[in-house]
């Protein structure tokens, strides 16, 4: 595992939170049901990195291990829980129905999706993070199954189709709904000229719109962006408070939430310097607990 950031996976992660933020956004204003399919190849872009960055990473992974799946979470839940708790206090019963006590623990465990009023509420993107966790637990066991049998890459992405033709729609809390993006992004890492690679074709059967991601990755993967690889890489290693912070942005823009009784102004500022200040935290206590009870001297790399 080496030490130097990938700019083209920067590049995909900016370009995966930019389309997510521009659907939120537009939609707001414009709630076009076609508008959604540009966050929805934003989610489906994170969930190819997140299994290739797994891979590339975790190379040899193949049994599951607490210490391994703590480090994962550890990264996630301790800019995750102060953030719902922040996003209470400042926007109170707007951001959730229901017994607030309920919401919260169901978001701690990541088991919100259980009840109608916690699905989706207090951080609605926060969705994406049910799933992730799930790929996360099941890592080690897809990581050796694509190691040893390529060819289950298209029994993978099969069963995704035909989940989606039973679901429908374009998200899901089911971990099967994006597991053949997880799953591509592992073997690309193995082998980025693999065959089976091609099985993500299968994707048209659902329609072309669910394949581009898999085209975007591959053809932006090959791509050099080091001319500007440290603004990326400022803004790749902050998707994830931009991915918990900017709706909140955008409800005060359009005016669907108030912060207290502070202008639209004055409110962005407030979850400006909340979300700064609750990355800068969370970043030096993770970096502390990485080096102190996982022996990793740099939590920054890519993962």
């Amino acid at each position: 595992m080496g030490d130097e950031r990938n700019s083209s996976i920067d590049f995909l992660r900016v370009l995966a939170i930019g389309l997510i933020i521009a659907f939120h956004f537009t939609y707001s204003y414009f709630p076009d049901e076609r508008l959604r399919y540009l966050g929805f190849v934003g989610i489906s872009l994170f969930f190819i990195i997140s299994g290739f960055l797994l891979a590339n990473n975790y190379l040899s992974n193949e049994k599951f291990s607490v210490k391994w799946f703590l480090k994962r979470y550890i990264k996630i839940a301790f800019l995750y829980y102060p953030t719902l708790i922040a996003i209470v206090l400042i926007f109170g019963e707007q951001v959730y129905s229901g017994n607030l006590s309920k919401n919260l623990l169901l978001h701690f465990v990541f088991l919100d999706f259980t009840s109608p009023e916690t699905s989706f509420g207090i951080i609605s993107t926060a969705w994406f993070l049910v799933p992730l966790m799930a790929f996360y637990l099941a890592f080690p066991y897809l990581n050796k199954l694509i190691k040893r049998y390529n060819y289950s890459i298209s029994l993978i992405i099969a069963a995704a189709v035909l989940f989606r033709f039973y679901k429908g729609g374009l998200i899901s809390f089911n971990p099967l709904f994006f597991l053949g993006e997880f799953c591509f992004g592992i073997l690309f890492a193995r082998d980025k000229k693999n065959i089976f690679l091609f099985s993500s074709l299968l994707m048209f059967a659902y329609g072309y719109i669910f394949f581009i991601p898999f085209a975007v990755f591959y053809c932006f993967y090959f791509l050099n962006f080091n001319f500007i690889a440290k603004i990326l890489s400022f803004i790749g290693k902050n998707t994830l408070p931009l991915f918990l912070f900017h709706e909140s942005v955008i409800m005060v823009i359009v005016g669907s939430w108030k912060a207290y009784s502070l202008n639209k102004p004055a409110a962005i500022f407030l979850i400006a310097v909340v979300s700064i200040f609750l990355t800068y935290i969370s970043s030096k206590i993770n970096k502390f607990i990485c080096r102190k009870y996982f022996n990793v001297k740099n939590p920054a790399v890519q993962k």
